[in-house]
């Protein structure tokens, strides 16, 4: 299994059928990096709209532990945000996949924005 995600089709996109029982809770890792986690522990990924949902579609992922959004700065320009799932927690250290990947016209991907979240118990 690859340690983050490539160009390939996501897993998924978001839907409103992934609900979590409650907000979820989270601690913020790191924010605005130009590079996303590259870890032994990746799950998937999906394209999302926004961070919130990232977040929430982690929270409903059984074994999800940390979600990275960031957007995927290629060839086809999208506005959306790939978010990828991890089974553990992370830190701006592990952020060191900087993209690179040839695409199709021959330029190179490149990462932006892209930030940490550590799902974790809320303590109510």
């Amino acid at each position: 299994m690859s340690s983050s995600p490539t160009s390939s089709s996501p897993t998924t996109t978001y839907s409103a059928k992934c609900t979590p029982t409650a907000t979820p809770c989270y601690s913020v890792a790191f924010e605005n990096l130009a590079a996303s986690i590259h870890g032994d522990d990746y799950l998937s990924y999906i394209l999302t709209d926004t961070v919130d949902e990232c977040i929430s579609f982690c929270a409903c992922r059984v074994g999800c532990a940390f979600a990275n959004p960031y957007y995927d700065n290629n060839a086809k320009n999208t506005t959306m945000l790939t978010c990828a799932f991890y089974a553990g927690c992370h830190t701006a250290a592990d952020a060191t996949n900087t993209g690179g990947q040839s695409e199709p016209d021959g330029s190179l991907s490149t990462i932006s924005s892209s930030s940490g979240y550590c799902l974790k118990s809320c303590g109510y």
